[in-house]
């Protein structure tokens, strides 16, 4: 698969810098590393999405610099680490193409930025691999010879279906922390287990992944956090919540979600158990086969976060737990600025709404609930109503009473009021009139007394009671021309 792969990128010429490469310096070699040696042999990668990344041997950063911008773009040297970004020729693909480099922290700190870097063109590539993080992203292919190097038993370890640090466990997180949330987001995405060694170590260093340097810098920084959070989350929500508890990730990061084990809830109508039970249930639901019947689209991660912090509040007060839990999901989304995240991002203001607003249906009946009502939360393009429904039946399904049947029946209740209310277009009718026109109807300035004959107009233009603009005009004469004399 491997070569097979290679020859397709020469027959796209996007390795013709190789062939030139082996021909301006005979010594040179050229590596493909790292993820996408990995991705190849687990047979996942995706043509659009494949990162390349390349070690060169035999060749100086200034001699290898000078080769590639009369090859292409050089688009960035960062001469401390030997890293070359490359665009090859007319090719919109950007190449990393670095020097080997062996690699020491000048202090432990688990600061990425706290080493020391020596690149060298002599350096084996058994020397370059040593420095990386996890066995699976530790082998390389060489493009002159087609050797297959892996020092460290990375293909052994992915037929296993293992993470494992490559040589010392406690070395690797050391150099850096961050590495311990990337296991965690590795064995979700990839579906593996952590190796027992690798996790023992993980754990017990997961102490220090809050830990700061001097001006209270933090060693692995929010936006960092928020990156391998959400990426981690979005893999499997469910094994996620087990895995980041399991690893002490959770009660550093969001010691909040923790204080929902033993929280206990009323037994009639949730004997799926605790506010824990209940929430790792309702992550399991979003991909269920209800949940997909009426929303087969792929879950956003605001609908993730919105789940997994729904219930946050029940830990302090219960009957008023929409609002507490509200105020927690916002300030856990600004502390680990959840809104950074490139892969996944998540609006804390849209999070505390989805919190805030998550029991709706629960306190009013789909049948009391007013036409305007339903309007302003799930037709408003300021908030994410349709996230909103999802939530409530991914909560509904999550909850179940003391009969064993979950009952989803206010959540369809509200779907058929959608119906009747949008039509076969799915959206809701335009206002007949403007708050203008209804000023020069009633001849009366602007004010809030326009605003309330909006709302009681938009009711009944949506209730069907006025369908028409002589209608509507007709029904403001009636019920509002004792406006113009107030």
């Amino acid at each position: 698969m491997i070569n097979n792969v290679i020859l397709k990128l020469k027959g796209e010429k996007l390795l013709t810098w190789v062939e030139e490469l082996f021909s301006v310096f005979p010594e040179s070699d050229v590596y493909l590393v790292g993820g996408t040696i990995r991705d190849l042999l687990l047979g996942s990668l995706k043509a659009d999405k494949i990162d390349y990344d390349f070690v060169v041997t035999g060749v100086s950063v200034l001699s290898l610099t000078k080769f590639l911008k009369e090859k292409g773009r050089v688009v960035m040297v960062g001469r401390r680490f030997g890293v070359i970004k490359f665009r090859p020729g007319s090719f919109e693909e950007v190449l990393d193409i670095a020097l080997p480099r062996s690699e020491r922290p000048w202090k432990y700190t688990g600061k990425r930025q706290d080493f020391v870097v020596t690149c060298d063109p002599l350096l084996p590539i058994e020397k370059d691999l040593l420095r990386r993080d996890f066995t699976i992203n530790a082998m390389a292919l060489s493009l002159r010879t087609g050797q297959f190097v892996d020092p460290h038993r990375g293909v052994y370890d992915l037929k296993r279906g293992l993470i494992r640090a490559v040589s010392s466990p406690k070395d690797r997180f050391q150099e850096d922390y961050s590495r311990m949330l990337r296991a965690l987001r590795f064995a979700l995405q990839l579906k593996f287990n952590i190796e027992k060694a690798t996790f023992t170590v993980l754990k017990g260093l997961m102490s220090h992944i809050n830990d700061t340097v001097e001006g209270g810098v933090r060693v692995v920084p929010y936006e960092i956090v928020a990156e391998e959070f959400l990426e981690t989350f979005m893999a499997d929500p469910q094994r996620a919540l087990a895995l980041y508890d399991e690893s002490g990730a959770l009660g550093e990061l969001m010691p909040e979600l923790v204080e929902m084990k033993g929280c206990e809830q009323s037994s009639n109508w949730h004997t799926e158990g605790d506010v824990w039970q209940h929430t790792e249930l309702a992550l399991k639901k979003l991909y269920s086969r209800k949940f997909i019947q009426y929303f087969p689209e792929p879950v956003d991660s605001e609908l993730v976060m919105a789940t997994l912090f729904h219930d946050l509040g029940k830990a302090a007060t219960f009957y008023y737990h929409e609002k507490v839990g509200a105020q927690k999901a916002r300030q856990i989304c600004k502390r680990l600025r959840l809104t950074s995240a490139r892969s996944y991002s998540v609006n804390c203001e849209n999070l505390y709404w989805l919190v805030r607003n998550h029991s709706l249906i629960l306190h009013a009946s789909p049948g009391q609930l007013r036409s305007f009502t339903i309007e302003k939360y799930f037709f408003n393009p300021r908030y994410p109503g349709k996230t909103l429904l999802k939530l409530f039946l991914v909560d509904a399904l999550s909850t179940i009473p003391i009969s064993g049947k979950v009952d989803i029946s206010r959540f369809e209740k509200l779907m058929v009021k959608f119906g009747k209310l949008t039509g076969r277009s799915g959206q809701l009718p335009k206002p007949l009139l403007t708050g203008h026109e209804i000023m020069r109807l009633l001849k009366i300035p602007s004010g809030p007394r326009i605003g309330e004959i909006q709302k009681a107009l938009r009711e009944e233009q949506l209730s069907g009671r006025v369908k028409t603009k002589r209608e509507v005009r007709d029904y403001i004469k009636l019920q509002f021309s004792s406006t113009k004399s107030q």
